[in-house]
């Protein structure tokens, strides 16, 4: 088993190369994992990382793109006369269908939760344990070694 250290950089070049495409199977040989663990990965919360390796600088790249491509969509749009509504629409339905992708891929990558109440749950519980920390008196490199760890891995609640 790989140590934490090594997990969280793993783990991200393991997600960025799924949304980047590459199919589970792949992903299992490439890392010597089972497929069922490279699947929990992808599924998993996670951390907020640099990018590292290929396959994440490949999954940044796209961002970026998504990102031109839909400035482009955004300001085609708004050229449309509205004398034509069918082709408005189909402009619109570009740039949502654009959001939903980059949303989807930024997920993966870590920027954006894939679970908002998820994320409220995981806040309240580390605010209450460091409350409780602070009111037995633990020392502060405790509490922020915590604070690392908990940032450092996709925990569960």
């Amino acid at each position: 088993m790989a140590s934490a250290a090594k997990q969280v950089p793993r783990d991200a070049e393991i997600r960025a190369a799924h949304a980047a495409g590459e199919s589970v199977v792949t992903l299992a040989a490439h890392f010597s994992l089972s497929e069922s663990r490279i699947k929990q990965i992808v599924r998993a919360e996670p951390p907020v990382v640099e990018p590292v390796g290929e396959a994440v600088k490949l999954a940044e790249e796209r961002r970026g793109a998504y990102r031109d491509l839909l400035a482009e969509a955004r300001a085609f749009t708004t050229m449309i006369p509205e004398t034509q509504p069918a082709a408005k629409i189909g402009g619109y339905r570009l740039l949502l269908d654009g959001l939903d992708r980059l949303t989807s891929l930024e997920q993966k990558l870590g920027y954006l939760p894939t679970d908002l109440a998820e994320l409220g749950h995981k806040r309240e519980f580390a605010q209450k344990v460091l409350d409780i920390f602070v009111d037995h008196d633990v020392p502060a490199d405790a509490r922020q070694a915590l604070l690392a760890a908990l940032e450092a891995d996709s925990w569960a609640l």
